[in-house]
């Protein structure tokens, strides 16, 4: 069970998942809603600015230039000019308008063929608008009308909704002159009219943050055709809507960014989603439809306080791109002088929109664009994401972890075959930011940097998934100067994402299957970055590795002062290694490998769209070694950017860290030069920092202590452990004895998030004690209410009993018998039953007056009606992440209640009186019920990842003395 700290549990979930919460219960809600009352004074004061035809021909002089350019830089990325590509299309195209290279009935995946003629629409409609002819204007709308003639169809929702409505807009705003009125009258009714909504996704969640801005300018598209000041100004609201701190999909309070759900997305979505935000920001200033002040003050902290953090000279960091690591880069990013800069980037409107930050934005500007430093030297935690950055002027260094809160990076679209360990510790150096250009085919998927894993191959979780469902205690603390980081691993690794995979390279079923553990923790001081691991575990038959880079070739590698001849080679109490201006420094005995050899791969093998193209290319990898099946191990290493062969010898024979301790309680490394000390209480426990200097923690938490300057300063964190009632003991024969009743910040917004305060200072605890009061008695005010699923799943039996599947059926809870496509028999079935959990500690103390088991049915396929017996299962420790059919197979009793589902019931919600099972569970706090089908057939229920989340809708008595 999830070892939630407060019985916060639905409002998290509810939040997490992007649903309205029954009542507002934090500051973080208050926020939320007061955010949401400025959107409609700004929304109703927009309805009162009527525009007019100077706003619209104002509008389109801002719009369409951009148009073009962003065409213009397309074709400059396949080494063209925009005429010499539109010509290359020309002379390809046939009378009716397409293209003898494209498979225009391609609908199953890899890639999609018809996305071909869609961008080379793109490319001529952009040429027109440059340089319009007859002939050009011929073929964009021959192109036009044979794609709306043909209308090809996909096996992806997103190319109907976004990508296709997207490029048809595109280009016939740019070429519209060249359109007649019954072409311009298809187009308009073509283009959807209604933002946030997804006609050809209707069985999964309203498109949120990025996905949601690409529907919305489909929308602004189809209003700049027809001349729709009403429709214009739904989609800019629409866009502006989306610009908002919370804790659903879009921007954090951290200012990091989630797509599908709890997922870092600072790379990828988030530039998609912030390009846009900021382009019609900038667009709409001056007009009716300019955005309000609070709106591009969001934007300006989420550039200079988040994607800020996550790039080094162009280059985003490996760990906030998820599934588009698997994606080749067209652009190797890599400092040079700057000679002279772009006129119009995002840093510019940040200048504009907040002169106080013009000059870091123009540092930033010159950094991205030039071999600037970054402006940033310092260390941030982004307690939403579970992800931390080092930056310095010639270097970042980034964390990417996970937990119960937040998901590592996903698979999805034939992406990310490989990744399944991103987001357990991944750790990536940058300096010129090319370091690890296009070097995914070839990687060992095995030894991810920072990563301590059996040497296993698998495909993360598609659209992203909870991986560590029982571990909390990941996250970190930060001064703004230094910072600590820690992950606590436990991965149990069952198989369910490659048993079913049909590309080459993976691993079979049973291999890798296992239970791996860890505790992990990293030290980030000026200089350098100190790497601890303890109390390594592993049941998993393959051998053990902490992986401490992977990285492209780059000049020489010197160990211990030797030059060393490409190969591989063991290594056994080596001191110090050093490649590419980076040292490696092993304070204690340690035995691991080193390449710096050619490794072969294919695109392909990480991403079914890639063009099946065997790559080489010179690696240097460096890992540490625990055997298999280690029990109990550690490592300790340090990281030194920025240093040449000579410095590294001198720093390891003098090192100026010292670890205090390293083992599954605490881990502590002090850096005498700086007099910093960074400390991790996995448990409550006390340490010695010498000079008679003793710290004492009551809970688990991440302290840092800075006695650099006139008085020592303490930054503390309790991650996830929301308003943890921290008792800190210091005692110092230089600064005295002192006691710290610290109440952690809480809430979803502010779990995690670092605490700062001097020795001496007495701590005020008013405001959050506040809010804690506050949540709590809302939560007890509360008579009705509902309390979405904990955990759910499928399960299937036969030759599958033994298989997990809910990374697999992740939309559907399948009940019934269901095709089994791995079968060369088209007629074989097979069965399934799923699992719900729900957690009751709400309704501990509280009678139940009534309970109602609420769920949606997504798909039905049988005969007229089917009954679904609902059983209670008395295992409630079952995890969705690895349970089976035989885990649970038996031991479910019948409750004698069951639904009966009819074709009528499709796309709807079906109740069942649960009430006297909940009152019966209520005192142990969970409910595990089971859904099997009596009947042939089966049914499909809405799952925990989409909007219509099982649910138990609660009335409940309360107490009104």
């Amino acid at each position: 069970m999830k070892n939630f700290k407060y019985s916060l549990l639905a409002i998290s979930l509810m939040a997490v998942m992007g649903c309205k919460e029954s009542s507002p219960s934090s500051e973080a809600q208050k926020n939320s809603n007061d955010a949401t009352q400025v959107t409609q004074n700004n929304a109703t004061e927009r309805k009162e600015r009527k525009a007019n035809a100077q706003d619209f021909a104002t509008l389109k002089q801002r719009v369409i230039p951009d148009f073009v350019a962003s065409s213009e830089a397309s074709a400059k990325k396949q080494g063209k000019t925009l005429a010499e590509l539109s010509d290359e299309y020309l002379a390809s195209i046939s009378e009716q308008g397409s293209w003898a290279d494209v498979n225009y009935q391609q609908i199953e995946k890899p890639g999609w063929q018809p996305s071909l003629h869609l961008d080379r629409l793109v490319i001529l409609a952009a040429q027109y608008n440059k340089n319009p002819t007859p002939e050009l204007g011929k073929a964009v709308s021959n192109v036009l009308t044979y794609w709306l003639d043909a209308d090809p169809k996909s096996w992806n929702w997103w190319w109907h909704d976004i990508g296709i409505p997207k490029r048809i807009g595109y280009s016939a705003v740019m070429a519209k002159d060249a359109l007649d009125s019954a072409l311009l009258e298809r187009i308009a009714s073509y283009l959807p009219d209604t933002p946030n909504y997804s006609p050809n996704n209707p069985n999964s969640p309203i498109p949120k943050a990025a996905n949601r801005t690409d529907i919305a300018l489909a929308v602004l598209n189809r209003g700049l055709l027809t001349g729709d000041a009403e429709m214009v100004g739904k989609a800019i609201s629409d866009i502006e809507d989306t610009i908002t701190v919370s804790t659903a999909e879009g921007i954090q309070h951290d200012y990091s960014f989630h797509q599908h759900g709890p997922q870092l997305y600072t790379s990828g979505y988030g530039p998609v989603w912030f390009d846009a935000a900021a382009k019609w920001a900038s667009f709409v200033d001056g007009l009716p439809w300019q955005f309000a002040a609070d709106k591009t003050e969001i934007l300006v902290s989420y550039m200079m306080d988040g994607q800020r953090w996550s790039k080094r000279h162009g280059q985003w960091d490996y760990n906030t791109m998820s599934r588009g690591i698997s994606r080749v880069k067209a652009t190797e990013y890599m400092a040079e002088a700057a000679k002279d800069l772009p006129e119009h980037t995002p840093m510019d409107l940040i200048a504009k929109w907040a002169p106080e930050r013009a000059q870091d934005a123009e540092n930033f500007k010159r950094h991205e664009f030039g071999d600037a430093g970054s402006g940033l030297n310092g260390f941030k935690h982004f307690w939403r994401s579970d992800y931390s950055v080092k930056s310095a002027d010639g270097h970042m260094f980034s964390i990417g972890m996970n937990s119960q809160r937040v998901e590592p990076a996903e698979a999805g679209n034939g992406e990310n075959l490989k990744g399944f360990w991103l987001g357990f510790g991944s750790t990536f150096l940058l300096q010129r930011g090319n370091e690890y250009h296009n070097i995914f085919p070839v990687w060992d998927w095995t030894l991810v940097p920072g990563v301590t894993a059996p040497e296993y191959v698998g495909q993360a979780a598609d659209w992203g998934r909870i991986m560590q469902p029982d571990v909390s205690f990941v996250g970190g603390v930060s001064n703004g100067k230094f910072g600590v980081t820690v992950l606590d691993v436990d991965i149990n690794i069952r198989h369910a994402e490659t048993a079913h995979s049909t590309q080459p390279n993976f691993y079979k079923y049973g291999e890798g299957k296992g239970r791996t553990k860890a505790k992990k923790a990293w030290f980030s001081f000026s200089d350098e970055v100190v790497a601890l691991g303890a109390g390594i575990y592993s049941t998993n038959h393959e051998n053990v590795n902490t992986s401490v880079n992977q990285v492209l070739l780059n000049g020489q590698v010197t160990v211990d002062g030797k030059t060393i001849e490409h190969g591989q080679r063991a290594l056994t109490d080596t001191k110090w290694i050093h490649h590419d201006n980076v040292g490696y420094v092993f304070p204690e005995n340690w035995h691991g490998k080193l390449s710096n050899q050619t490794q072969t791969g294919d695109w392909s093998s990480i991403r079914t769209a890639n063009k099946p193209e065997s790559v080489s290319k010179e690696v240097f990898t460096l890992s540490i070694s625990h055997g298999s099946k280690p029990e109990n191990q550690n490592y300790q290493y340090i990281v030194v950017p920025g240093t040449n062969v000579e410095q590294v010898a001198v720093y390891a024979s003098d090192i100026p860290v010292s670890v205090l301790a390293n083992n599954e309680k605490l881990q502590a490394v002090a850096h005498k030069g700086l007099n910093v000390t960074g400390i991790v209480f996995h448990q409550a426990g006390e340490v010695e920092l010498g000079e008679g200097t003793v710290v004492k923690a009551n809970l688990p938490s991440v302290l840092i202590l800075d006695e650099s300057g006139d008085k020592p300063i303490l930054s503390v964190s309790t991650p996830g452990q929301s308003f943890a009632p921290l008792e800190l003991t210091l005692m110092s024969a230089k600064y005295g004895n002192v006691t710290h009743s610290v109440l952690t910040p809480g809430g979803e917004a502010e779990t995690g998030k670092t605490l700062t305060f001097a020795w001496e200072e007495k701590i005020d605890n008013t405001h959050r004690h506040s809010m804690l009061v506050q949540q709590q008695k809302e939560l007890a005010s509360q008579s009705e209410f509902d309390l979405l699923v904990e955990a759910d799943t499928e399960v299937q039996g036969g030759r599958y009993a033994d298989e997990n599947f809910d990374i697999v059926s992740r939309w559907d809870l399948y009940v019934g018998q269901i095709a089994d496509k791995e079968s060369q028999d088209a007629n074989v079935t097979k069965t399934s039953k799923s699992l719900l959990k729900f957690n009751l500690e709400r309704l501990t103390d509280t009678p139940v007056k009534k309970a109602t088991l609420k769920l949606h049915v997504r798909d039905f396929s049988g005969v007229t009606e089917q009954v679904i017996n609902l059983l209670k299962l008395d295992n409630t420790d079952w995890h969705e992440s690895y349970v089976t059919w035989n885990d649970v197979d038996g031991t479910a009793l019948p409750t004698n209640q069951a639904l009966t589902i009819s074709d009528k019931d499709k796309k709807q919600w079906v109740e069942l009186d649960v009430t006297e099972l909940v009152e019966m569970a209520r005192k142990q706090g969970l409910l595990s019920l089971m859904l099997e089908n009596a009947s042939e057939g089966f049914v499909a229920f809405g799952s925990d990842e989409t909007e219509q989340i099982p649910m138990l809708a609660i009335e409940r008595v309360l107490d009104t003395k």
